[in-house]
């Protein structure tokens, strides 16, 4: 995957955790539209530790007991988790954008 459409895929994660619903329904929207087809791979050598965060916390809920599928175990995580994961997803997509050139950062 290119830079170009990972920032545009966690754009849309970023977009939804901004959107209406709840915390955890607005998770699930953002990682449909996002990191349910990410992996490893498709992530930039220096964003990789970001993303492995996110990636652990959702392998982590979904092997829950009793899980029922990570998209609605994302619905039964409390405010304060869900807020824990947005905040990490937010900041991935801004990592990305910083290393798209589309956030000037000064050095």
């Amino acid at each position: 995957m290119n830079i170009a459409h990972l920032s545009s895929k966690l754009a849309l994660a970023a977009y939804a955790l901004a959107g209406t619903g709840t915390i955890q329904e607005r998770i699930v929207t953002a990682w449909e539209e996002a990191f349910a087809r990410l992996t490893k791979k498709d992530i930039p050598v220096d964003l990789v530790p970001l993303y492995q965060e996110i990636d652990a916390e959702f392998k982590r809920i979904n092997k829950l007991p009793d899980s029922p599928g990570l998209p609605q175990a994302l619905l039964q995580l409390s405010d304060e988790q869900a807020v824990a994961v947005a905040e990490t997803i937010i900041l991935l997509s801004l990592e990305c954008a910083k290393v798209r050139g589309m956030i000037y950062t000064q050095k």
